[in-house]
């Protein structure tokens, strides 16, 4: 009997340990997603602003709004 309960305690801990790295993985991934967006955001921004031809600044004020 002693044993089976310390099999259960332990697979709950295993289970709750696994839990949290997932969150944690789960977490890093929005965050790199996020980070992502933002650096090709820039990117975009950088290119257009770079082009002499065009006057992006004045037809296309939306993309310099920083989200």
């Amino acid at each position: 009997m002693e044993e089976s309960i310390k099999k259960i305690r332990k697979r709950k801990k295993n289970i709750r340990l696994a839990t949290d790295v997932n969150r944690r993985h789960a977490d890093m991934i929005r965050t790199e997603s996020n980070a992502r967006k933002r650096r090709s955001h820039i990117q975009v921004v950088s290119e257009l602003v770079d082009n002499q031809n065009i006057d992006y600044k004045k037809h296309m004020p939306f993309l310099f709004i920083h989200k």
